[in-house]
């Protein structure tokens, strides 16, 4: 009996050490933290600026073409986006054909930093306006014009391009597409009454021929040219036209010499390199070199490109000079710089001195 005794106190004994030791285990396990229970991980994002939809503008440049955000592919940090323009009313618009471009979205946000407004994708027309045709025919030949109603025109060239003031100047080809008969053109500049050409004759198509009557008192400088067709859809080229002061034009002010006291010379410009990002870039230059006319202009030209023309020339002293550029898109390529005087003659030229990309 004493035996039973002892056997059944051991039991008793092992018993309450098992329930012990399986109490301190408890213990330990939910009192033992991991680093993933402490540590909480954070991500940020800024996020794209622009969603599908968004009308985004370059607000550095005067051009009526805006950015149509298709949308936003956040694995590559991307937008697909698309030219559009405006309607003849001002409202948005309409897309030429069907084709997209992918850009990073970091070179988007930082060129198209203007949001002008919000549509659906789906609403914007994705080709061309239809164009309807009618077939004229005569005794010679059988000619299809374009009607004016959806046909937008487009300038790209004017000859001459200057004329003096107090002068009556003979546009011999007015350079182009989508003219049609009843355009009218007009040279435009900010703050100055419109001058309206006369006796326009729309040659063909691709060619209008008019008559521009400077006045005596037009500023001088470069001017604006709209081609405008009856349907009310135009084109502005801008700076297209230089208006020079007539040397027999009467004035009250004083008048400064037009040429460089000496010799001139282009040293160096700032910056040698641009990029366009696909649209109209307006762009200051920094000109170091010599004896710079006081009343001159600059130029940028390339063999097979229309010639661009400063919009504007600070002269800071006759050894620097500040002027300014209205680059159109597509401009890609090497570009010599010319300095030149009133009258339009060059006073000194750096081959090669700006690189358009």
């Amino acid at each position: 009996m004493s035996r039973s005794r002892f056997v059944f106190i051991g039991i008793i004994c092992v018993l309450i050490a098992c329930i012990l030791v399986a109490g301190c285990s408890d213990t330990s396990e939910s009192s033992t933290v991991t680093p993933e229970q402490t540590l909480a991980t954070v991500t940020t994002s800024s996020g794209p600026l622009y969603s599908a939809g968004d009308i985004v503008k370059n607000p550095k440049t005067t051009s009526n073409i805006a950015l149509l955000i298709i949308s936003y592919n956040s694995g590559a940090d991307t937008y697909e986006r698309a030219y559009i323009y405006p309607n003849s009313d001002g409202s948005w618009g309409y897309r030429i054909n069907s084709d997209t471009e992918t850009a990073s979205r970091s070179v988007t946000e930082k060129v198209y930093t203007e949001k002008v407004t919000h549509t659906t994708v789906s609403s914007i027309p994705t080709s061309a306006p239809t164009v309807a045709t009618t077939t004229v025919t005569t005794v010679k030949t059988t000619t299809t014009t374009a009607s004016s109603a959806t046909m937008q025109p487009k300038i790209t060239s004017i000859d001459p391009d200057n004329g003096y003031t107090g002068t009556t100047i003979s546009i011999t080809d007015l350079h182009g597409n989508n003219f049609v008969s009843g355009a009218t053109v007009t040279l435009v500049k900010s703050g100055e009454t419109n001058i309206s050409a006369s006796s326009v004759s729309v040659a063909s198509a691709t060619q209008i021929t008019c008559t521009l009557v400077i006045p005596s008192n037009t500023s001088v400088g470069n001017w604006d040219i709209v081609v405008t067709n009856p349907s009310g859809l135009y084109h502005k080229y801008q700076n297209g036209f230089t208006v020079r002061e007539s040397d027999t034009t009467t004035t009250t002010t004083t008048t400064t010499t037009t040429t460089s006291s000496g010799t001139t010379t282009i040293s160096s410009v700032s910056p040698s390199t641009v990029n366009t990002y696909g649209a109209d870039l307006y762009q200051s230059f920094t000109i170091i070199g010599s004896s710079f006319p006081t009343n001159g202009y600059a130029k940028l030209t390339k063999s097979g490109s229309n010639a661009i023309t400063s919009s504007s020339y600070y002269l800071s002293s006759t050894t620097t000079l500040q002027t300014f550029f209205n680059i159109p898109a597509g401009s890609n390529g090497s570009w010599d710089l010319l300095i030149l005087n009133s009258d339009g003659t060059t006073a000194a030229t750096l081959t090669n001195a700006v690189t358009i990309s």
